[in-house]
């Protein structure tokens, strides 16, 4: 098993439904949110 850290916390608002975006639309703009408050990109990790 590989060590890992926790660096940057998102998230996006509270909507008990969201029918116009599926998991990824309502997803990256928490992970882009997360990786530019530690100056990354997705390239980055891996």
């Amino acid at each position: 098993m590989r060590d890992i850290a926790v660096i940057s916390f998102a998230q996006t608002p509270a909507r008990r439904r969201a029918p116009e975006l599926n998991e990824v639309e309502m997803l990256m703009p928490a992970v882009g949110q997360a990786l530019s408050q530690v100056d990354m990109t997705i390239d980055d990790i891996g």
